[in-house]
C-alpha cells in the first residue's frame, strides 16, 4: 500500500498548521492514471513511497506558492531532489551545466503555477524534520540532515528559570525536544491549537507568532518568545510576594488559571471565603500572607489550587478527563516551589556564615593586639620630663650669653 514519506508528511502538516482556511483544491501526492504512464515521484517507489508533494497556490490566505517555493530552496535542505514553480525547476545536482540551487526554465505541460511541486530524495525521505519555510539554511554539510538552531544564550536568572520550568509543564514538544503546534480536545474550553500552552482563543495574537515560529523551523526563537511571555504575563505574582517559592508557585497559577484565578487561589489558600475571595490582591491579602512562613504557605497555595478547581467544577461541571494532570501539575508546582524556597535559604545561610566569620577574624585581631601596661606609662612620662629639662636648660643658656 502506498503512503507518503515522512518528510513530506512534515512539510504537509507545517502547511496546514500555518494556513489551517488554505485552499488544497491543487494538492497533491499520489499520482493518477495518468502519472502511471510515465515516470514520476508520485507513483510509488520500490517500497511503495510516494516522494513527491504538490502545495497549492493560495494568494488569499498569504499563501505563495512561488515563495513558499523559493524559500524552501534557499534553505537546502538536503532531502529536497528538485523543486517546480511557476515554470521553474531547480535541483539539489548540477543538471546538464545548470549549477545546483538554481532555478531554470520549465518546458513541462503543466506550468505549476496553481501549486508548487517537491521531490525528495530516496534515502533521506523518511526524515520527519522540521523544514524552514522562512527559507533560513540548513546547517551542515550536504548529506547530513538539517540541524537543529543553536540555543541562544541562556539566561540564568531565577525569574527566567521560573518561567522556563513552567513552560516545561505546557509545552508539547516534538521527538526531537522542539516546540510543536497541537490541536485541543473540545473539553479544554481554550479554543482549537496551542503552542507551549498559549492558545488561540485567549491569547490569539503570541499563538499565532509562535506558531508561525515553530512551522518556519525557528525553534530556538520560538522557546525565547515563550519564556519571555510567560515571564511577562506572569510578573504580577512577583508584586504580590518576594518570596521565591511562594511567587513560583503563584507564577504557574496565574499562567495555568489567569491573574484573577491565581489571585483566587491565593485568596482560598488563606482561608477566605465568601465575598472575600474577590480576585484582587489588596492589603488584606497581603497582611494574612505575612501570617504563615514561606513553606507553609506553599503547602496552603497547593491546598487552595484544588479548592479553587472544585469550585469551578461546580459552577460549570467536573472533567473527570483532565483532572489527573492537573494533580500532577499542582504536585510538581509545589516541589518545584519549595526547591526554589531552599535556595533561598541556601543563600541566606552562606551570607549568615560569612558575616560570622568575618565577625570572628575581627574579634581575634583585635585579642592579638599589644595592650598598654603601667610600666610603658612610666617610661613615657620620663621620657617626657627629659625632653622637658633639655628644652628649659637650652632656652636659660641662650638668654644668659
Amino acid at each position: 500500500m502506498a503512503r507518503r514519506a515522512n518528510s513530506t508528511e512534515t512539510l504537509l502538516r507545517q502547511v496546514d498548521t500555518k494556513y489551517p482556511g488554505r485552499n488544497r483544491s491543487s494538492d497533491g501526492w499520489i499520482g493518477d492514471a495518468a502519472h502511471r504512464t510515465r515516470k514520476s515521484d508520485h507513483n510509488p517507489d520500490p517500497d511503495g513511497v510516494v516522494r513527491a508533494l504538490d502545495i497549492t497556490n493560495d494568494p488569499r490566505v498569504g499563501l505563495s506558492s512561488r515563495k513558499m517555493a523559493e524559500n524552501i530552496l534557499a534553505s537546502r535542505d538536503p532531502r529536497i531532489d528538485y523543486i517546480i514553480a511557476d515554470r521553474r525547476i531547480a535541483f539539489s545536482s548540477k543538471q546538464q551545466g545548470v549549477m545546483p540551487w538554481t532555478w531554470k526554465a520549465y518546458g513541462g505541460t503543466n506550468a505549476h503555477d496553481r501549486h508548487w511541486h517537491l521531490s525528495v530524495k530516496r534515502g533521506p525521505h523518511d526524515d520527519p524534520a522540521m523544514w524552514h519555510l522562512d527559507g533560513t539554511p540548513a546547517i551542515g554539510a550536504v548529506g547530513e540532515l538539517p540541524a537543529v538552531q543553536p540555543a541562544l544564550p541562556a539566561d540564568t536568572s531565577r525569574r527566567t528559570r521560573m518561567a522556563k520550568k513552567i513552560l516545561d509543564y505546557e509545552a508539547r514538544r516534538d521527538s526531537r525536544g522542539r516546540l510543536a503546534v497541537y490541536a485541543l480536545p473540545p473539553s479544554d474550553g481554550g479554543g482549537t491549537h496551542e503552542v507551549a500552552g498559549v492558545n488561540n482563543k485567549y491569547h490569539p495574537e503570541e499563538y499565532a507568532k509562535l506558531r508561525d515560529l515553530v512551522t518556519d523551523g525557528r525553534h530556538a526563537e520560538a522557546e525565547k518568545y515563550a519564556t519571555d511571555f510567560y515571564l511577562k504575563y506572569s510578573d504580577v505574582a512577583g508584586q504580590w510576594t518576594k518570596e521565591p517559592g511562594v511567587e513560583f508557585f503563584l507564577r504557574d497559577c496565574v499562567v495555568n488559571r489567569g491573574p484573577k484565578g491565581a489571585a483566587e487561589i491565593l485568596q482560598y489558600a488563606l482561608g477566605f471565603g465568601g465575598t472575600d475571595v474577590d480576585g484582587a490582591v489588596g492589603p488584606k491579602t497581603q497582611a494574612a500572607m505575612k501570617l504563615f512562613n514561606p513553606e507553609d504557605m506553599i503547602e496552603r497555595l497547593r491546598q487552595g489550587r484544588e479548592k479553587w478547581e472544585n469550585v469551578r467544577d461546580q459552577k460549570k461541571g467536573p472533567r473527570p478527563d483532565m483532572r489527573r494532570g492537573l494533580v500532577n501539575r499542582w504536585n510538581k508546582a509545589k516541589s518545584d516551589a519549595l526547591t526554589f524556597q531552599k535556595e533561598k535559604a541556601a543563600a541566606g545561610a552562606g551570607t549568615a556564615g560569612a558575616v560570622v566569620v568575618g565577625t570572628g577574624a575581627v574579634v581575634a585581631n583585635e585579642a592579638t593586639k599589644p595592650t598598654t601596661t603601667w610600666g610603658d606609662v612610666a617610661v613615657y612620662a620620663f621620657i617626657a620630663v627629659v625632653i622637658a629639662a633639655s628644652v628649659f636648660l637650652i632656652v636659660r643658656a641662650w638668654k644668659n650669653r
